[in-house]
């Protein structure tokens, strides 16, 4: 039996969390291993370039992890990145947070996309890659709000919640390519396309995150 007090305890909890974080939340990443500088090979820029490679062996590792799987399927691809990244890291809990959300476990998939809010944001604006940090912890914002409308149509009754818009923090100029995109689309495509050795403008703006945008 659908427990309605517990869920609009929940909801007014998030909420009220949600009013008093000032901006995007940060806090300590446990591995930075992934969030290095590391030169990208030709074939990962041939991949973003929509053309179907191989990885060589001057391929960073998640390169070459992107480039291998990515003829699989969502819940496929998930279920396997899930073992490639480090299970502590921000990245991982992105994924942790779309396998939630395939499997429509709401409430964990706030709470791994609330604690991959925090863990990228710092580790990449930390880094200096302050690009980088907006775009993933916009999305990852909208993914939130997105999950508490759902708490809120569980509940039929819904605090009165501003959404923060996704294009005040869009670091690019032409932000109507992202217009109509849910955050699941966002999130999943970068987790697809993203190996973090190029800026972040050349993967949102390749021809593969582009057309997983429009085929996800």
């Amino acid at each position: 039996m659908f427990d309605y007090r517990t869920y609009l305890r929940l909801v007014y909890t998030i909420a009220s969390i949600l009013t008093f974080i000032p901006g995007i939340a940060q806090s300590e990443e446990t591995d930075n291993s992934i969030f290095e500088e590391i030169p990208p090979c030709e074939a990962y820029i041939s991949f973003l370039n929509g053309e179907d490679v191989a990885p060589t062996p001057d391929c960073y590792s998640i390169s070459s992890f992107l480039i291998l799987n990515n003829h699989l399927g969502e819940t496929k691809f998930i279920k396997k990145a899930l073992k490639q990244y480090s299970q502590s890291s921000g990245i991982s809990f992105l994924f942790r947070y779309l396998n939630e959300l395939s499997a429509r476990d709401y409430l964990h998939a706030y709470f791994w996309a609330d604690n991959a809010d925090r863990q990228v944001y710092a580790s990449f604006f930390r880094s200096g890659d302050y690009s980088r940090a907006h775009y993933y912890a916009s999305a990852l914002q909208e993914a939130k709000y997105d999950l508490i409308e759902v708490f809120c149509q569980n509940t039929l009754q819904c605090p009165d919640l501003s959404r923060v818009d996704f294009t005040v923090n869009n670091p690019f100029e032409n932000e109507e390519l992202f217009d109509g995109y849910s955050s699941r689309k966002l999130l999943a495509c970068l987790a697809r396309t993203d190996s973090f050795t190029v800026p972040i403008e050349k993967v949102v703006l390749s021809k593969r995150y582009l057309d997983c945008l429009q085929n996800t």
